[in-house]
């Protein structure tokens, strides 16, 4: 029986040599030599039954469906899905996998450092010890504030969130509220953690973490409204998709020192240069959307999305379809 064909974006550092012999017992498996663009990836899958890939930076369209015209389902090693057009995919009878649940640590782990980091001023003091200026600042100047016994505000409280609180709660001792579009009162019962009205939680919270999906409602949900809302002393953590955030907002009430800092793993236009404002300001932690990057959490990513393929190809239902295509 011939084996369908799989046509592989990543490089070994996605999907490893030990997930690619995986999928090359169930499956043809073609890997581009290096991560196309999405005009070069639509000349390269046209006999593709499946594709796997990291996020794509490109919309899975009805343009990049068209070029592939026997694909029957994407693996996307990423919890996100924000670029697939899921009512075009069913339409055309593509589904569509993700790989949540296997780096919930690893990005809670992330939110905690970048908490520390703004909260202590790491990269701050870095700079300071690096430049030789630590012998002439008045220690004070150095000053930064602690987590431990203080309010953190979770906006999206899903599985990462759970993880964050029950770390946060264990080891920071943190009063934790969360606010999300349905009310979790089996994990309030479990974690000893209480809801917020969206407005109430900005307002209480001493570090606001947001968690929730990039969706149409979500887009800009933090602006200047919400920025303030919060306290002066607040620390603003964004590990969720970038879009979340108005920037501009965030840039002025960073400015204004309408907050105390911000620590940001996602932005609104990636892989930019020294020319983002965010850039100029002492008082921000910046990180390359790598909350999951790990080897220990890639490596299980990647397993999830071959797995998934596999289960497919097998006439299984995944254990990580994206939830739309459950219905």
């Amino acid at each position: 029986m011939k084996k369908p064909v799989v046509f592989c974006t990543e490089n070994k550092y996605i999907i490893s040599d030990k997930t690619e012999a995986y999928l090359k017992e169930h499956v043809e498996l073609i890997r581009a030599e290096e991560r196309p663009t999405k005009e070069a990836l639509m000349r390269q899958i046209g006999d593709a039954d499946g594709l796997i890939c990291m996020g794509p930076n490109y919309p899975v369209d009805s343009c990049f469906l068209n070029a592939a015209p026997r694909l029957r389902v994407i693996s996307t090693t990423s919890v996100g899905y924000d670029t697939f057009n899921l009512a075009e995919m069913k339409q055309r009878g593509v589904i569509g996998l993700h790989t949540p649940d296997v780096l919930n640590s690893s990005v809670a782990d992330h939110g905690i450092a970048l908490m520390f980091a703004v909260s202590r001023r790491l990269t701050e003091m870095d700079k300071l010890v690096r430049q030789g200026k630590w012998i002439d600042t008045p220690f004070w100047e150095m000053y930064g504030c602690e987590l431990s016994g203080k309010k953190l505000g979770i906006i999206g409280m899903g599985r990462i969130g759970e993880t964050l609180a029950r770390k946060v709660i264990a080891g920071f001792d943190m009063e934790v509220s969360y606010y999300n579009r349905s009310r979790k009162t089996g994990t309030e019962a479990e974690l000893g953690v209480h809801y917020l009205p969206l407005d109430k939680l900005l307002q209480d919270s001493d570090y606001i973490v947001t968690l929730v999906p990039l969706t149409e409602g979500t887009y800009h949900m933090i602006s200047h409204r919400e920025f303030s809302l919060m306290k002066p002393g607040a620390i603003f953590i964004n590990i969720a998709r970038g879009p979340v955030v108005d920037e501009a907002a965030l840039v002025e009430a960073l400015e204004n020192h309408e907050i105390y800092g911000a620590g940001l793993d996602g932005f609104e236009k990636e892989h930019f240069g020294e020319g983002n404002p965010l850039t100029k300001l002492p008082n921000t932690v910046l990180t390359p959307h790598i909350a999951s990057a790990t080897t220990e959490c890639r490596e299980r990513m990647g397993q999830l999305a071959a797995r998934g393929l596999v289960e497919f190809f097998e006439g299984k239902t995944p254990s990580n379809l994206i939830p739309y295509f459950r219905k």
